[in-house]
């Protein structure tokens, strides 16, 4: 059976710096967005490299509910793996103020998984634009 992913739509979260990675040469991460995220959005979508196209956060995998669209509840999960072999969730807070209802999902489905979850902050770098 195959699987099928949400549509991200209007997020662009995996772009916006709460991950880390590099994209032809172009290092992002740490609140740092991708090189290639113009106007919101990915200015080399159909020739992106596979560490881009691969990559499937728990809500687009259908792991969450519906609203815990990440550009939405302001929470971005991934499924990850650690040195047992054993899943995990591991949860950004792109902000400071998440509700307590997504903490309380995550903790059900850890339960309901027999896994674990661990919990990142990154703040947004926002560029400054100088004008002379």
């Amino acid at each position: 059976m195959e699987m099928t992913f949400r549509e991200c739509g209007d997020c662009h979260a995996c772009c916006d710096g709460y991950l880390t990675f590099k994209v032809y040469g172009n290092s992002f991460g740490n609140g740092k967005e991708c090189f290639f995220l113009v106007n919101n959005a990915c200015s080399i979508y159909n020739d992106r490299p596979k560490t881009c196209s691969y990559y499937q956060c728990a809500w687009s995998q259908k792991l969450l509910p519906e609203w815990m669209k990440p550009n939405k509840c302001n929470v971005m999960v991934s499924v990850e793996v650690d040195t047992n072999q054993q899943q995990f969730l591991r949860v950004i807070e792109m902000n400071e103020f998440i509700d307590e209802k997504v903490y309380d999902e995550i903790k059900k489905f850890v339960d309901q998984n027999n896994s674990y979850f661990v919990k990142n902050y990154v703040k947004k770098i926002i560029p400054i634009k100088y004008e002379s």
